[in-house]
């Protein structure tokens, strides 16, 4: 569903050569253009200039005269807790030493590498596949003699196995100094065998991985995660209508945002990153829905999610996990740049404690361009939203042909932040800009189920600068 209206973007972008209205929005996007408008505005304070209803509630009905979308808009209007609003240039950044060694500590329970597992590790394999085997499972072996193979090998594996895992002499920290990066398997504060991977690489897109069972029956696949959201945003609609059910941890939504927070601030990272969302998210193995799981119910952790801030404004989250410069060449200095992840952190919290962590794409603040951009006001910025709506699904409607009978889009909230984009003819360099993100449900396609409902997808970005959109997936 993303990539759909991802494409739509893209061919708004193509479609912004024709002699249309919509082409001041769309086209000769210039970030040097759009930097000269971001003129300081030191008197006036970020409500002012936004001029927000009095109730903080859009209701409006988008008028589109050739498409059989309906458009509306029953949004809260979100503004930072800040009376000023930057602009600000970002590199790629990297974690430094102090922040490795935190990472380890923390997250890694100061564990050495392991080189021969404990007897306990085997025999989590063992009791996930003979649970597999008694519920006529057979999973990826072929035939119930298979598996019984399968199985034994393991116990035998863990009678050979030492009591307590045996670690490698030298420390994970060494190798991260000798080589940028880390990848290991150790021991954690809740007795299993964790993966963790850090790395650090110069200009590159650095990350933080962590999962707290290697082999759990139902652990956080957080590179499903990290392409493109939570399974909870894709079951919302089934799960509210019965047909699914999830299980939350018995730990409250408050108290894992706590743990969180406290793991961010024993990282050192508090200073720059707040919380701006906390979700349930499923432990689905795979992330596949089994029919034991509709049945009996699918295990779900909390998804704590963090992102930059800077003079009190948050990076506004989405959906959207990497910007990537489809139409252009990866060596070409007119290109504006290859794949970038966008900046955040994930931590996931069960009842245990730290169940995962997906963190990446850090940024190295360069400059603070403009400490209170000017921006245009949210009256100004609807027009343009109404105009750009009706223009895109125009499109989309002339080039789908697999549309639901009363296709919709419903903008849900509103939400005034930061969002990076490209700096063109740069490879490493972004700016942090304000932008208007009009978050929503889409309801178009009759074969999948609406999406967006959890809030975090983004149905339209405008540079609260200048008014052009900003496509995520192309990062300008």
């Amino acid at each position: 569903m993303k990539r759909i209206i991802i494409l739509c973007l893209a061919l708004i972008m193509l479609a912004a050569c024709q002699p249309t209205p919509e082409e001041e929005y769309v086209s000769h996007k210039d970030t040097e253009t759009m930097l000269g408008e971001a003129v300081s505005s030191d008197t006036t304070t970020l409500r002012d200039m936004v001029r927000p209803p009095e109730s903080m509630h859009v209701t409006r009905t988008v008028e589109a005269p050739n498409t059989r979308f309906r458009i509306t808009i029953d949004a809260d209007v979100v503004l930072p807790d800040a009376d000023r609003i930057p602009v600000v240039h970002v590199g790629h950044g990297m974690y430094d030493d102090d922040t490795v060694a935190r990472i380890l500590k923390y997250v890694g329970n100061d564990s050495g590498a392991i080189e021969q597992f404990p007897k306990s590790y085997y025999q989590g394999l063992i009791d996930y596949w003979m649970d597999k085997r008694e519920r006529g499972e057979l999973d990826k072996y072929g035939s119930v003699e298979e598996l019984d193979k399968a199985i034994l090998e393991l116990v035998q594996k863990k009678d050979a196995a030492p009591d307590k895992p045996v670690y490698a002499a030298k420390s994970p920290m060494e190798t991260v100094n000798e080589a940028g990066f880390i990848h290991f398997e150790g021991f954690s504060d809740r007795g299993t065998v964790f993966m963790l991977s850090v790395s650090r690489m110069p200009g590159g897109d650095n990350h933080i991985e962590y999962r707290y069972d290697l082999d759990s029956a139902h652990f956080l696949d957080l590179q499903i995660y990290s392409i493109g959201g939570n399974l909870f945003d894709e079951w919302l609609p089934a799960i509210e209508r019965g047909e699914i059910k999830l299980i939350p941890p018995e730990r409250s939504e408050q108290d894992a945002r706590a743990y969180a927070e406290k793991l961010i601030e024993n990282l050192g990272l508090s200073d720059t990153f707040t919380c701006v969302r906390t979700r349930l998210a499923p432990l689905a193995e795979n992330g596949e829905l089994t029919t034991d799981m509709q049945i009996n119910g699918c295990p779900a952790c909390w998804e704590v999610i963090f992102t930059r801030r800077v003079n009190g404004v948050n990076v506004t989250y989405t959906d959207d996990d990497f910007s990537n410069d489809m139409d252009g060449d990866w060596e070409d200095s007119t290109s504006y740049a290859a794949q970038w992840s966008y900046e955040r952190i994930n931590v996931y919290v069960d009842d245990g404690g730290l169940n995962g962590m997906f963190a990446h794409g850090p940024y190295e603040v360069l400059e603070i361009t403009t400490p209170a951009a000017k921006i245009l006001s949210l009256d100004e910025v609807l027009p343009i939203f109404d105009r750009m709506m009706t223009y895109k699904y125009t499109e989309y409607e002339n080039r789908s042909m697999n549309l639901r009978e009363d296709p919709s889009v419903t903008v849900t909230e509103i939400r005034l932040g930061l969002t990076r984009v490209r700096e063109k003819n740069n490879l490493g360099t972004a700016y942090l800009v304000p932008t208007y993100t009009f978050f929503g449900v889409t309801d178009e396609n009759p074969n999948y189920p609406p999406h967006g409902c959890a809030g975090t997808e983004a149905v339209l970005v405008i540079n609260a600068i200048d008014g052009t959109t900003i496509d995520l997936g192309k990062g300008y």
